[in-house]
């Protein structure tokens, strides 16, 4: 577990908004960027990282996410891999567009005062983040881990092919 907080992101447009939006880091703990968005990391309180190996690298840096971007297309592969690999979350409200509601998996935020207060505390209080954590791997478990959700497919899809028997 890792008390360190990140960003994830590339250079598109709506990531270098949601960067704009949050404003400085914290002092006492630069967040980290990572991805092309780390170019555009230039307020205080923030260290770009830049390019990383694996996909899961920032995740296994990072205990804590925030996921900043707000606009966009879809679902952000990014709160798919941050939920799957159990960090504690802190979303701008709309970031985690596209999957069923978190009801506690995540912190969701309206300012960038409250993102970088929610993310303070859970870099302080090992408890609570830990208790983001696990409420982020279960919310996973629950509603995208891809076994689980082909296992159903494929017993609604036998339940059809019986029935039309």
């Amino acid at each position: 577990d890792s008390g360190d907080i990140g960003i994830v992101g590339s250079a598109n447009a709506f990531n270098r908004e949601g960067l704009r939006w949050l404003g400085a880091g914290l002092p006492d703990s630069p967040i980290k960027i990572f991805g092309g968005l780390a170019k555009y990391a230039s307020e205080s309180g923030v260290e770009p990282v830049g390019r990383y190996g694996d996909a899961m690298d920032p995740y296994r840096q990072c205990g804590i996410i925030l996921m900043t971007t707000a606009e966009g297309m879809g679902v952000q592969i990014k709160s798919i891999e941050a939920l799957a690999a159990g960090r504690a979350i802190v979303a701008r409200r709309g970031a985690m567009r596209g999957i069923p509601p978190g009801n506690g998996a995540w912190i969701e935020v309206d300012t960038s005062e409250e993102m970088r207060a929610a993310a303070r505390r859970l870099r302080g209080d090992p408890e609570t983040r830990h208790a983001q954590m696990a409420a982020a791997r279960e919310y996973y478990r629950a509603h995208l881990d891809a076994h689980r959700l082909r296992a159903e497919l494929g017993a609604a899809l036998l339940d059809i092919a019986q029935a039309s028997h």
